[in-house]
């Protein structure tokens, strides 16, 4: 079996909810890694509450 604790993660995952301002709450709930054929791995730190979108960004260089 092949692990990718090694690889450095490609994207974040981003749980949106949106509050009752109308404005939205953004909170890091994990990381995603690119697979050989293009596909994602997602690695959830935090569990979404429901009715929450998740959102997949870029990860940040360290130059940003």
């Amino acid at each position: 079996m092949t692990t990718t604790a090694s690889k450095k993660p490609t994207r974040e995952v981003w749980m949106v909810e949106e509050l009752e301002t109308g404005r939205s709450r953004w909170t890091r709930v994990g990381t995603a890694d690119e697979n050989k054929d293009g596909s994602l791995t997602i690695h959830l730190q935090a569990m979404p509450t429901p009715g929450a979108r998740l959102n997949l960004r870029s990860a940040p260089s360290k130059a940003e």
